[in-house]
């Protein structure tokens, strides 16, 4: 792999088709080839933006080529930081290119290719255009031997190869092949998402007393004490104050009307996005390191934030089934198995946690939906506390005491949760069993969101790792092209409806086996629709 072959490419800036594409395939071998020889190239090929290359490929009407690497999937990997960490400047390919040339011969012409790259004018001539790319390639080249050298010595390179690389196969083919799309459906769904942002967005109009035009999660705070989720304002700058909001929302009118209005804004913009396609197919772009444990990431549009009511817009071609199978309970088994819990294992494998919790707080099970959310705070390492002061509601003790006295009987969760605080004071960093290691950013004494990752980054990044191998195990059963869309611990197929039950239970045997293997312990569900 640290032989591959480097790709560099200039996409298109009018759309005409003009894209053009170098490639080295060793030391001072450099030339100009055709769409068509990218996607015939066998051997690894390391570029930048591959997401962006499959879009100038499929334009010219090539398909990826088999062994495409990004070199930013590779960073993101090995510099083990979340966006709001400065993840995404740490992992930023263009930086790293322009780091390994700073101060030598390349310098220069890496800063024009970059900007060649992202310009909407004209390109130079041709002359200078293949002087340039001959350059960067060698840049490239020596970027990706130094970070292949990087991941071997940090232990991510297993990981990498493995892992990330034949997952990334799967979702740049279907990047390329597209998801069809009920353009039928698409309309009434825009009107009934349009009708439901703006009773949200008049309802919050009236409670703050002005327009809330383009208000979001993150630019809330100065309204808050107006609402009856002021007890929110404290924690506006957390990362995950969607999900603060998300729980408050439980018993906040303001909460709720929140978070429909931006979901509803985010439905519209997904289904305006998929509309622009009359052909009827969406092509969505995957970040196979999306996140800093590993999930994968869907955009343009963003498929995964639809909500339920929204989804049925994607459809099976003609001959084919949409597949819905879910991990339940997926990261609370991992979080057990970790902390190899027996008590809280041998009450998972036998019920239903969030449904126990619910009505061990709220003394029905009408509430295991808040009971998941207050259960997989806990299990990122919020503490009990802070999980029902961000509920709120009018019995804060005494769902307190019950909060308290339910986690209490898993003694093994919270050893495991000062086990991670301890290894991330002393080591730095929290991994996963193989890698995706996630580093602090500072010194001293943990912070308090430190201590709510170090437990976050052991579960979800083992969750992202048994996701991705059963991924790969039913796509090594099944084909490639069975699979459409990553939805966080599900996964939507497109089967034959031939052999559409057969299929379905080759894909949840993968699933359940990929989770066995990491978690013996666990005992696991899937649970199967033909919808999502």
């Amino acid at each position: 792999m640290r032989d591959a072959a480097v790709l560099a490419y200039l996409p298109d800036p009018f759309g005409l088709g003009r894209a053009e594409f170098f490639l080295s395939e060793g030391e001072g071998q450099s030339r100009r080839i055709a769409a068509v020889e990218v996607a015939k190239t066998a051997v690894p090929l390391v570029t930048v933006e591959a997401a962006r290359l499959i879009t100038e490929l499929r334009s010219l009407g090539a398909a990826p080529p088999p062994n495409l690497i990004d070199l930013g999937e590779a960073l993101r990997l090995l510099r083990g930081k979340a966006k709001n960490d400065g993840g995404a400047k740490a992992a930023d390919p263009w930086r790293m290119l322009k780091q390994v040339s700073s101060g030598g011969p390349c310098e220069t012409a890496t800063g024009s290719f970059h900007q060649m790259f992202v310009s909407e004018t004209e390109w130079p001539d041709e002359t200078v255009r293949l002087a340039v790319a001959e350059q960067v390639l060698g840049v490239l080249r020596a970027a990706w031997h130094a970070t292949v050298d990087e991941m071997d010595a940090s232990g991510e390179l297993q990981r990498f190869d493995e892992i990330e690389r034949p997952v990334a196969r799967v979702f740049y083919a279907r990047q390329s092949a597209g998801i069809s799309v009920d353009l039928a459906k698409i309309e009434t769904l825009i009107s009934v998402a349009d009708r439901e942002k703006y009773t949200a967005y008049n309802r919050i109009a009236e409670t703050l007393g002005v327009s809330p035009s383009g208000l979001t999660f993150r630019n809330v705070g100065p309204w808050l004490e107006r609402t009856d989720a002021a007890h929110l304002a404290p924690h506006i700058s957390a990362a995950n104050f969607e999900e603060y909001v998300r729980l408050a929302a439980t018993y906040s009118t303001f909460a709720a009307q929140l978070v429909t209005l931006v979901r509803a804004t985010r439905d519209l913009r997904a289904l305006a996005r998929l509309r622009g396609d009359a052909a009827g197919v969406a092509r969505p772009e995957f970040q196979i390191m999306g996140t800093v444990t590993g999930r994968i990431l869907v955009s343009n549009p963003a498929l995964q934030q639809m909500r339920r009511s929204y989804r049925d817009v994607l459809a099976a071609r003609p001959g084919k089934r949409l597949a819905y199978l879910d991990f339940a309970q997926f990261e609370p088994g991992i979080f057990g198995s970790l902390a190899a819990d027996r008590p809280f294992l041998e009450r998972y494998n036998t019920g239903d946690i969030y449904r126990e919790l619910a009505l061990a707080l709220f003394e029905t099970a009408d509430r295991r939906d808040v009971a998941k959310r207050m259960f997989l705070s806990f299990s990122y390492g919020m503490s009990p506390d802070r999980i029902v002061d961000i509920l709120g509601g009018g019995a804060r003790a005494e769902t307190l005491a019950a909060f308290q006295a339910f986690v209490s009987e898993f003694p093994g969760l919270m050893r495991f949760r000062k086990e991670m605080e301890a290894a991330l004071q002393q080591a730095g960093h929290v991994e996963t069993a193989l890698g995706n290691r996630r580093y602090r950013t500072s010194s001293g004494e943990l912070r308090h969101d430190e201590r709510r990752w170090a437990v976050s980054q052991a579960v979800q990044g083992t969750a992202s790792l048994v996701f991705k191998e059963a991924v790969l195990r039913m796509t090594d059963q099944l084909g490639e092209q069975v699979v459409l869309l990553p939805m966080h611990d599900a996964v939507l197929l497109e089967l034959s409806e031939e052999t559409y039950d057969a299929d379905v239970l080759v894909a949840e045997r993968a699933m359940l086996s990929a989770l066995h293997n990491r978690c013996p312990e666990v005992r696991g569900r899937v649970v199967i629709a033909d919808h999502f």
